[in-house]
């Protein structure tokens, strides 16, 4: 079973699902020295049952591919201090509860990876190869890196401490945006979003958007679409430059 998956001490371990996973007890710590497991998932689920979550030591490396949902854990389901790759390759996956990253947190795949509880902590979240991450609540990070994926939140669940660098497509589904964004990717902002930070884009999609720019707003683009915005500013100026 998982538990006995995680508790292994091998050094590369891989643990293949052929159906849900109902956990019976607590997952526990990651064992092994500089150890990676893989849980090979193929769209399986994987239930806590209302028990503690998975914690990841710092050298620990745990990958998770194809899981259909990671879901009913007691808080953190995921607590990870180490490296937790999320892979959707051939179907959406969701996770319900907590994830505790103050390390490394990559997404890959071109399915949708959903996050309907908060990702915290102090490290690095990265979006890579095509995957379309969705956070449902806050994403509070000290780094956020979009390589060539998507990520679909509203403006003001992100609490990045650092600028965000985006080379593929962020969606700001509304809400107060107050990082800077660097990078030359996509961004799509959504009816009624506020702008407090320096924006920076290749093609920045403001279509028929109500679209409020506050005292530290700043567009840098390339390519502006702002066919049918309503731009609402006490700065004249600002409006004057982007139109």
């Amino acid at each position: 079973d998982l538990y006995s998956a995680i508790h292994m001490t091998a050094k590369d371990r891989i643990y293949t699902m052929s159906a849900d996973e109902n956990v019976d007890k607590n997952l526990g710590t990651m064992q092994g020295e500089n150890a990676t497991l893989t849980v090979q998932a193929n769209n399986k689920n994987v239930i806590g049952n209302n028990y503690e979550g998975v914690q990841i030591n710092d050298d620990d490396t745990f990958t998770i591919v194809n899981v259909a949902a990671w879901t009913g854990f007691d808080g953190i389901a995921i607590n990870n201090n180490g490296t937790l790759n999320i892979k959707a390759i051939d179907n959406n996956s969701t996770f319900s509860e907590i994830i505790q990253n103050d390390n490394k947190l990559n997404l890959y795949g071109d399915k949708n990876i959903t996050f309907q509880d908060k990702v915290q902590g102090n490290g690095t979240t990265t979006i890579d190869e095509d995957a379309n991450a969705i956070f449902l609540n806050d994403l509070e990070q000290n780094n956020l890196s979009i390589v060539e994926g998507s990520l679909k939140i509203n403006a003001s669940n992100l609490k990045i401490q650092n600028d965000i660098n985006n080379a593929g497509t962020i969606i700001l589904n509304g809400g107060t945006l107050d990082n800077n964004i660097l990078g030359l990717g996509n961004i799509e902002l959504s009816e009624n979003t506020q702008i407090d930070a320096s924006v920076n884009a290749d093609t920045l999609d403001l279509k028929n958007k109500n679209i409020t720019l506050l005292n530290s707003a700043e567009l840098n683009t390339t390519n502006i679409l702002t066919q049918g915005s309503n731009f609402i500013s006490s700065n004249n100026d600002k409006i004057d430059s982007i139109i």
